[in-house]
């Protein structure tokens, strides 16, 4: 069960990962068809900050369910 708590580090860097691409990409204003609205970034960055909650959300199940599959390991032996 050890190996399910430390793949669950993955989907949390993928997630920071992504919200750290887009926000840089979206600094620089622009977009695929031009130049971006102030509105158009807005909704770009709470997009990224989405992606990274689910990033975190998936981590945090996968450290519960190995901290319940070692607790469930400990109480059958």
């Amino acid at each position: 069960m050890y190996w399910l708590i430390a793949v669950a580090a993955l989907p949390l860097l993928i997630g920071l990962l992504t919200m750290y691409v887009d926000n840089r990409m979206l600094d620089t204003g622009f977009g695929m068809f031009g130049s971006l609205s102030a509105e158009a970034i807005a909704v770009g960055r709470r997009d990224a900050l989405i992606n990274a909650g689910i990033g975190a959300t998936a981590a945090a199940l996968l450290v519960l369910m190995g901290m319940s599959g070692l607790r469930y390991r400990r109480k059958r032996a």
